[in-house]
């Protein structure tokens, strides 16, 4: 049986795309655990703006260096985090996201690369989203702030260390 969900979708009032949204991606909104902390309201509205994506083993999904306007929510799967060198920092899996450190600091590149380990079901959300339902001065926003810097300075050390190793492997101690 096949439908046109543009056609059903065109005839939907707002507060109904809205609730059906909310129902699609009910386990997400459990398993993230920022959502956990925004009011219904909010989350309601962020939640109309998520856009599904599906990633296969060893796709790319976030590249380091590359300028970031959106950040990722996993809603099912497992993917690996390198730093820009290619020394493996961690795996995410299910409630997980990433890519906010590119949504947070302005015109801040990707610190990490991003590569999907097996099939994924992720939500992407875009910066000007986020920015319009999550308020700078909200605790979540706080919170996230400094997580991403954590993650940050945790990515920046573990690619210095990585490269020290790296050049003293190719060229040796130099004494």
């Amino acid at each position: 049986m096949f439908f046109n969900e543009k056609l059903i979708r065109s005839v939907l009032s707002e507060n109904l795309k809205k609730e059906i949204n909310v129902f699609l991606c009910k386990s997400l909104i459990t398993q993230v655990s920022i959502f956990n902390y925004m009011p219904a309201k909010t989350v309601r509205e962020v939640v109309s703006y998520l856009i599904p994506e599906i990633f296969l083993p060893n796709d790319i999904i976030v590249h380091s260096g590359s300028l970031g306007d959106c950040m990722y929510f996993i809603e099912s799967g497992t993917v690996a985090v390198f730093t820009p060198s290619g020394k493996e920092i961690c795996h995410l899996q299910d409630g997980a996201y990433f890519g906010e450190i590119a949504i947070l600091f302005k015109n801040q590149k990707r610190v990490a690369k991003v590569i999907a380990i097996e099939i994924c079901k992720a939500y992407k959300l875009h910066r000007h989203h986020f920015d319009e339902y999550i308020p700078h001065d909200s605790s979540i926003y706080v919170n996230m702030m400094l997580e991403a810097k954590k993650r940050q300075d945790m990515t920046e050390d573990l690619e210095h260390s990585y490269q020290k190793q790296k050049f003293e492997e190719n060229y040796g101690q130099t004494n």
